[in-house]
């Protein structure tokens, strides 16, 4: 049966049946984000024209899902948005809280945490209303990861350890990794290295007994920063290298470009610029294939930093130019503040204390608004031509 335009000619009978056909095909590219989108589409049609409001709201919520992964958040706000009031006709609350924790999720990816906490805490009171144990401690592991976005490592310590609590009770060992590694990030975010490094040794244990490879990788990375961070970057070396061979053994290039860039930031630390740029030239290349555009932000700006580092101001200036417009692309209001800030000081170095007077009190005005810059995950460090 050809599914490239709505006959009006069909049963409803046969309708439903192409609808079901066009979601398993949909469900089968889920590889390949944009074939899915079209095939979505399609059904999208088919469902308002059967009326079934219940797989529109599916296929709308699954919209949005394919947008989030093609890193388009805002589009898939509105898919949400749409999902959420179709979720809210038909009282379902079950969706309803879905659709409010994935709108959270977008929210964040945007920048917007306080917005995202706001979903959050309305899919938290939902998912507790209906007893959803699974997902109410998914959300709080979410409301400590936005609080520890915003810089409120302590508050989010709070969230991480009710999570933690609930995979214990379900002995879900898999969320039970996932929040000790979570409680890992917070207590670096505060200092509390030793802590961190339990944590995150807690987290590899588990990943490597439910034989969760990627996972491993992940938090072998961590460890590698928790040693960086420690001053011992010969040992976080070690961390990175493992991390780096997983991800090139599952075929994680995300990950794979992510240890590259730490592997730069370290190889920057010990002095050897040339390799830091080697590498973070490649963690470059990767987000780039990728179509990764958080990631290439992310690197343009530490090539910038190990310019500052060999005392070259005006390179780095260029990489930081690109490093911000590509975070004002994208929303990414935490690392557009950081960039702000190293193109302050290396105008700074290039004696224009006007001009750098003029990126610091925008990356203040980001940091007031309660966006700072995030020591963990997915950001860098600001640029410092001044020492």
């Amino acid at each position: 049966m050809t599914t490239d335009a709505l006959s009006d000619d069909l049963t409803a009978e046969q309708k439903r049946a192409e609808l079901d056909a066009i979601l398993n095909a949909a469900s089968a590219n889920e590889g390949n984000r944009k074939e899915a989108l079209k095939l979505y589409e399609r059904a999208l049609a088919i469902a308002r024209d059967l009326g079934d409001r219940r797989t529109e709201g599916d296929v709308l919520g699954a919209l949005g899902d394919a947008y989030a992964d093609l890193d388009q958040p805002a589009r898939a706000i509105a898919y949400y948005e749409q999902a959420l009031a179709i979720a809210r006709a038909l009282d379902d609350r079950h969706e309803e809280g879905s659709w409010l924790d994935h709108l959270g999720n977008a929210y964040h990816v945007l920048g917007q945490t306080k917005r995202a906490i706001a979903y959050f805490e309305q899919a938290l009171a939902i998912v507790r209303e209906v007893d959803n144990r699974d997902m109410e401690g998914d959300v709080l592991g979410k409301l400590g990861t936005a609080y520890l976005t915003l810089g409120q490592p302590a508050r989010a310590i709070g969230y991480y350890e009710q999570a933690l609590g609930i995979a214990r009770a379900l002995s879900d060992r898999r969320g039970e990794g996932t929040w000790s590694g979570a409680l890992g990030n917070a207590c670096r975010d505060l200092g509390q290295l030793p802590q961190a490094i339990e944590h995150y040794e807690q987290a590899l244990a588990i990943a490597r007994e439910v034989g969760d490879r990627r996972k491993e990788g992940d938090v072998l990375g961590k460890l590698g920063l928790a040693y960086a961070d420690l001053g011992q970057p010969e040992r976080a070396l070690e961390y990175y290298e493992q991390a780096l061979a997983i991800a090139r053994a599952v075929g994680d290039r995300r990950i794979e470009g992510d240890v590259l860039g730490k592997l730069g930031n370290v190889y920057d630390a010990l002095g050897q610029r040339e390799r830091a740029i080697e590498y973070c030239e490649q963690a470059l290349a990767i987000a780039r294939a990728l179509g990764d555009r958080r990631g290439e932000g992310l690197w343009l700006g530490n090539l910038g930093i190990v310019y500052c580092d060999l005392g070259q101001p005006e390179r780095a200036i260029a990489y930081y130019e690109q490093a911000l417009g590509i975070a004002r692309e994208i929303g990414d209001r935490r690392n557009e503040g950081l960039w702000l800030v190293s193109l302050g000081n290396a105008y700074l170095v290039l004696g224009q204390p006007e001009r750098a007077i003029v990126y610091y009190e925008q990356a203040l005005a980001i940091a007031r608004g309660g966006q700072p810059a995030h020591r963990g995950g997915h950001t860098g460090q600001p640029g410092d031509c001044l020492r």
